[in-house]
């Protein structure tokens, strides 16, 4: 920056108004690409920041000479901050003197640790927003711990003066529900009402609600957001809680309503919380999804194209497959209808409530043959059979389908045919818990069942390590 001072670097004289800086921020923000020239980004970021206190304070201090550049930190060393100060964020005790501790922290002055507790205090404050009796956001009485509401408000400041949250609408607007943070904080803001006049309330928050709606509503229509120099890392965190917290459902995209599955989908969950390696920051989680979803409806269903998708997105496209089947066959197993798993002295087990959803033959995949009596993890034949046909023997897209885990498909296993499988009933009956409860299946989406054997089973299809082999004597 220049030695002029803030308000040159803005274009702008001496005593410009605070408006005026705002105005003259986004203009310059406009023409700046925050990944190709960081620099200019934090010198224009500088200059606005110095002068909104040059403007508060009346008077024109001398401009700071820079600083040398500190010693650029590790990747291993950053990734060590950051995953101590999310450790503190989300820790225990007074909230918001807590988050004030971390915004002092020295190692802040890494853009890359600045961006990633940004994200994290950003969705650890949105996780303590609830509604009133009103169906109005505030922030839950914990976020503040014992302080009065004077401390939290002066969290929020100190955030808006590091990041930006308040006064640069423009970027924040497309960050997941920006629209409940920034009503939660304006009611922040609100004078409480006098004793024996509550009434009072009913008209003040709506007027609140109605005016920060419109200053939303302007600000999403005048401005594209600009470029944000997020990690991909926070990327993938915050599209991830974008689709989280949507209002669709998993079975818009599956019944085809949504083109894309914009909603709670357990294959987004499973990406964001297996500590895979993060792909380039244009491949979020919805974007990947798009791929798979042309793969699975389009021209591409064919075994080369199956063929071009990574390991991750082939796992993706098999708990499609299993979703689209178990949907199209009303098998909702977490439906009250249905039935429920529940934990009892012999581990986990289902407790059937309804008897038509899964009739006929079925395969359980194991190792060994089944015992009689024994209970069994079983999927419906025409949907195995369904998945072995379109798979091409890719691994990853077969164990996706079939309930396991990215490498869980070992040399040696089988899958038995059920003439009879016995769908178990209300008494306990124990489970592969690590199968049914597992880290992959979280959510409804397997066609799955408990049974029991009602016949001998028999093996017919082998996986030798690379493929499937059909396995003679078994019609």
């Amino acid at each position: 920056m220049s030695g002029d001072g803030p308000f040159a670097a803005l274009g702008l004289e001496p005593g410009a108004s605070r408006a005026d800086i705002r105005r003259a921020y986004a203009r310059r923000l406009k023409s700046i690409d925050p990944d190709r020239d960081p620099q200019a980004f934090q010198d224009l970021r500088l200059a606005y920041e110095w002068a909104l206190r040059v403007e508060a304070q009346g008077a024109e201090p001398v401009m700071p000479e820079p600083k040398a550049a500190a010693p650029q930190a590790t990747a291993d060393e950053t990734q060590t901050a950051i995953r101590a100060l999310r450790q503190r964020i989300n820790g225990t005790g007074n909230h918001a003197l807590r988050l004030m501790e971390v915004l002092a922290r020295p190692e802040l002055v890494d853009p890359s640790v600045a961006a990633a507790v940004e994200v994290d205090i950003y969705l650890f404050l949105i996780g303590h927003i609830s509604v009133d009796g009103q169906g109005l956001p505030g922030f839950d009485a914990e976020a503040g711990s014992d302080l009065e509401p004077a401390a939290l408000r002066h969290l929020i400041t100190l955030l808006d003066q590091r990041f930006g949250w308040l006064s640069d609408m423009v970027r924040m607007q497309s960050w997941p529900d920006y629209d409940r943070f920034l009503m939660a904080a304006g009611f922040l803001n609100a004078p409480a009402p006098p004793p024996m006049a509550k009434e009072r309330r009913f008209t003040v928050s709506p007027m609140i609600v109605l005016f920060l709606a419109f200053i939303l509503l302007k600000v999403i229509v005048a401005y594209q957001p600009p470029a944000r120099s997020l990690s991909p890392e926070a990327v993938l965190r915050l599209e991830t809680e974008r689709i989280r917290t949507s209002a669709a459902r998993d079975s818009d995209f599956l019944y085809g309503t949504e083109p894309l599955p914009a909603a709670d989908t357990q294959a987004e969950f499973f990406l964001a919380t297996r500590a895979l390696s993060v792909e380039p920051l244009t491949q979020t989680v919805l974007a990947r999804l798009r791929r798979v979803a042309q793969d699975l409806d389009g021209p591409g269903t064919d075994a080369h194209t199956l063929a071009a998708l990574s390991d991750r997105d082939a796992h993706v496209a098999g708990m499609m497959l299993a979703a689209r089947y178990r949907m199209s066959h009303w098998m909702h197993y977490r439906d009250k209808r249905a039935g429920s798993f529940d934990h009892g002295p012999g581990g986990l087990s289902w407790t059937r409530g309804r008897v038509d959803d899964l009739t006929g033959e079925a395969y359980a995949l194991a190792a060994a043959p089944p015992g009689p009596g024994e209970s069994l993890v079983v999927l419906p034949r025409g949907f195995v059979e369904m998945v072995l046909a379109r798979a091409g023997q890719r691994k990853a897209l077969i164990e996706g389908a079939l309930a396991l885990p990215p490498g869980g498909l070992q040399a040696g296993q089988r899958l038995y045919l059920i003439a009879e499988p016995v769908m178990a009933g209300d008494s306990w009956n124990p489970a592969n818990e690590a199968l049914l409860a597992g880290d992959t299946l979280r959510g409804d989406r397997w066609p799955l069942r408990l049974a029991t054997l009602g016949a001998s089973p028999c093996a017919r299809w082998e996986w030798s390590g690379t493929s499937f082999t059909a396995l003679a004597g078994c019609d």
